[in-house]
């Protein structure tokens, strides 16, 4: 359906949660790094999906040292160290999928997604997409990130 449908916009980052294959990278996000989320309502939380984990507030009179002290959540671990993944082609474009969604599973960090084998599956069409996209349109792409 989508290649008969291919839009002009890009779509190879936006049909696979936390794939990006633009450039190589080793971590899926920031999760315990360098992440964080502000809410409607002033609410610091570690993460989108932990909504219900408040960690501080923007009112705070130190929100430096909210976000460093009280950040609930372990740093996640660099795809490198994920023993699942060393091996993978893919593995610096899904870097071993969302992080809590391998803790929720797994209980670690350490595991690669549960999604593993259909990113496997998904990633190579997905280039495959993104290549009859560019020549259906006839896009120059730009291969610089800046």
């Amino acid at each position: 359906m989508i290649r008969n449908n291919l839009p002009k916009e890009k779509i190879v980052n936006k049909l696979l949660d936390r794939v990006f294959i633009d450039y190589p990278h080793k971590r899926t996000c920031g999760l315990g790094h360098h992440y964080l989320m502000i809410n409607h309502k002033g609410k610091i939380i570690s993460c989108p999906l932990l909504d219900d984990r408040v960690i501080g507030s923007i009112a705070d009179e130190n929100i430096v040292d909210t976000m460093i002290e009280k950040n609930i959540m372990p740093k996640t671990e660099n795809v490198e160290s994920i023993n699942d993944c060393k091996d993978c082609p893919w593995r610096y474009v899904c870097c071993g999928g969302c992080p809590l969604l391998v803790y929720q599973k797994y209980g670690n960090f350490k595991s690669k997604t549960p999604m593993c084998n259909i990113n496997k599956q998904l990633i190579p069409e997905l280039i495959r997409l993104e290549a009859e996209r560019i020549r259906k349109f006839n896009i120059v792409p730009n291969l610089i990130k800046i």
